[in-house]
């Protein structure tokens, strides 16, 4: 054993990370968190907008070459 000398450090959590911004037509978004999606949201994806939807259009034309 090694005497029982033990070092504490206690180190304050500060929180950096900041929420997601999304973009708009004059500015780029900014990094941050997103709002999970819920239990229900399995089949909605995340817009640029930050929110969880159910895409639309989603047909893809075939290949005709």
């Amino acid at each position: 054993m090694d005497g029982g000398n033990k070092l504490f450090v206690n180190i304050p959590w500060i929180n950096t990370w900041n929420p997601y911004t999304a973009p708009t037509e004059s500015a780029a978004g900014t990094a941050g968190y997103i709002t999970p999606p819920a239990y229900q949201d399995i089949d909605k994806f995340l817009r640029a907008d930050g929110s969880w939807v159910i895409p639309t259009n989603t047909w893809k034309a075939a290949n005709t070459s």
